[in-house]
């Protein structure tokens, strides 16, 4: 690039690097030790050739592009070799740049070509795909935890009610006045709360499925947040800007009660005991802009419309490594926490169909937004009606019972000995089968978690011979999901139970409802 090359062959530099640039189709530039601009392609970075010219590459760069350059600059003038680096230009578009030095020299100046390529498609080409495979690996994590949940379920809930079972089966016996009975209720208080860890676990895996009925997210809400005022963090301003004109949500509302507890808690915690401000929102959302959220739990199904409950706080925020694992169980930006709280959210957002988001400006604090969708119009918003507190029932004739583990067996034949029934047991499918074609049962209590996924076949099984036979089914992951697998059933009740919600589906089926005596107590 030198005069005599101008003067022998009757081109310009610039005429020469502008037909190169085309050639290649990138933007051509020389550079000297200065990093001064000698000779360019095209128009320098919003400024015309004749005005860039002779400008330092430095003042037609950003600030944050300056450090890039330099180290790519230095290398080719101080070890005579190709250099690489990213730059972005003024009018943020991404390039890749190669710096060449020239061969040969004009007197003491050497210079380098430049060789820049927009590469701003490939990074946004790139930036999706990364996002892609972390929604893919998260998917994976997603299914592996829930088949990771569903064998905890069913292993840990058997355990659960051998020993909430035997509990209540020894309260019973010794009465009130026996100084073992605080030490028992304790214990089963204790059993009570494993189930509900159980439970967190299964509905961040999606296997609790929720109870749906119409209800208002606002009124809802609102009732939370005022027990809550009193329960987070006291430096905390707890502020509410709920719509009162939001459309109903098909929803279980004892699993958003929980949401909503979970985020404020979580927001509140967030302050770090600083004082601050907790905003609670309630508002409505196109799809929109649900697929425009950029830190997103799941995608979820399509819906017309969403209900959204935002949660934010003025704390620190939160960083951007930890984005990508805020939603994940047992991960928690704060030591001493288990880490289900949001964990739980999320699958309680999944279980409804809809979604958990974070928006996290640097420095501004974070809001999560649970993303509900509407209920389908007509719905009429209905009252929970709590269950009866009855006595235990008198029960009389046999029952059959198929199931693999030992404790729930020693203890339903314990419970229905003592309520005046009969229970013949079996372990495995051949064995339930033979029982059943020598004997004379009211019903068949079944586990449809057996090993070598025995239960589907025995049901079959059990409708071809005695279609009329009732079945109650003890499943470990809800009712809705257990009806829609095994239709048919008289009754689905869900491991951990209670003696007296088990004995409330037996007793239509197994003789009068008249209360046990204290005398049968005995196993």
């Amino acid at each position: 690039m030198s005069d005599g090359f101008r003067k022998e062959s009757g081109v310009e530099a610039d005429e020469l690097l502008a037909c190169l640039a085309t050639a290649v189709d990138a933007i051509l530039a020389v550079v000297d030790e200065e990093a001064q601009l000698l000779a360019s392609s095209t128009e320098g970075v919003g400024l015309p050739r004749e005005a860039a010219l002779g400008s330092s590459v430095y003042d037609l760069l950003p600030p944050h592009a300056h450090d890039a350059f330099r180290r790519a600059h230095r290398k080719a003038f101080a070890e005579g070799r190709s250099a690489r680096c990213e730059v972005q230009g003024p009018s943020g578009r991404w390039y890749s740049c190669r710096l060449l030095p020239l061969p040969g020299s004009v007197g003491t100046s050497r210079r380098a070509l430049v060789l820049a390529r927009d590469s701003t498609e490939e990074r946004v080409a790139a930036e999706r795909e990364r996002r892609l495979e972390e929604r893919l690996v998260r998917a994976q994590a997603n299914e592996a935890l829930t088949l990771l949940a569903g064998g905890v379920a069913h292993d840990f809930n058997n355990l659960l009610v051998g020993i909430q079972g035997n509990i209540e089966l020894s309260l019973r016996r010794l009465g009130n006045e026996s100084p073992a009975t605080p030490l028992l209720e304790a214990a089963h208080e204790a059993t009570r709360r494993a189930a509900e860890l159980v439970d967190r676990l299964l509905t961040y895996a999606g296997r609790r499925s929720p109870r749906r009925a119409p209800l208002r997210l606002d009124v809802l809400a609102r009732e939370m947040l005022d027990l809550l005022r009193s329960g987070v963090c006291k430096k905390a301003d707890l502020r509410l800007d709920l719509d009162a004109a939001l459309p109903p949500l098909e929803a279980d509302a004892t699993q958003l009660r929980q949401a909503i507890a979970n985020l404020v808690i979580n927001a509140a915690e967030a302050l770090g005991g600083q004082p601050g401000t907790v905003w609670v929102r309630a508002g409505l959302a196109a799809p929109s802009e649900l697929a425009a959220e950029e830190t997103l739990s799941a995608r979820p199904g399509s819906a017309l419309a969403y209900v959204v409950l935002e949660v934010e706080d003025t704390g620190p925020g939160v960083p951007a490594d930890a984005r990508r694992r805020v939603f994940d169980p047992f991960y928690s930006t704060k030591g001493s926490r288990r880490g289900l709280g949001l964990a739980t959210v999320d699958g309680i957002a999944r279980g409804h169909g809809g979604a958990l988001a974070l928006r996290s400006p640097p420095g501004r604090g974070a809001a999560f937004r649970l993303y509900l969708p509407c209920a389908d119009p007509g719905s009429e918003e209905l009252p929970l009606e709590p269950l009866p507190d009855a006595p235990l029932p008198r029960l009389s004739g046999r029952a059959l019972l198929l199931d693999d583990d030992p404790f729930v067996r020693a203890v339903l034949r314990a419970l229905l000995r003592t309520c005046g029934a009969e229970l013949a047991i079996a372990d495995r499918a051949p064995e339930a089968l033979g029982l059943l074609a020598r004997g004379d049962f009211a019903l068949v209590l079944l586990d449809p978690a057996l090993p070598e996924r025995a239960g589907p076949a025995l049901f079959a099984e059990l409708r071809r011979r005695a279609p009329e036979l009732p079945v109650v089914l003890l499943c470990g992951h809800g009712e809705e999901p257990a009806r829609r697998t095994w239709p048919g059933c008289v009754a689905y009740v869900r491991k951990p139970f209670r003696l007296r919600d088990l004995l409330s589906a037996l007793a239509p089926l197994l003789g009068d409802r008249s209360p046990p005596t204290d005398s049968a107590a005995a196993p």
